[in-house]
């Protein structure tokens, strides 16, 4: 029997490269302006775990973001066609 995981909710900063996730909460305002509120999708281009940034996609642009910033921002991973 296989396990769903696509209601596990996370954080951003803990999200895998290449993978698509929903923002399910973000109470980081500033980052509102970036793309990143409730209800859009993200992917994740490069999160390094020795690295103290992420780098980012949405839309079309990119941008590279703190974990710090990233750890407020609750995501959702987006089911695979």
């Amino acid at each position: 029997m296989s396990q769903h995981h696509e209601h596990e909710m996370s954080s951003l900063d803990k999200a895998q490269e290449d993978m698509e996730y929903l923002i399910i909460k973000n109470i980081h305002r500033k980052s509102f302006e970036l793309g990143l509120y409730n209800g859009n999708t993200v992917k994740i281009i490069r999160n390094n775990q020795y690295q103290r940034n992420l780098i980012i996609a949405v839309g079309e642009s990119r941008y590279i973001i703190s974990k710090d910033i990233a750890r407020h921002i609750q995501i959702n991973a987006v089911k695979a066609d």
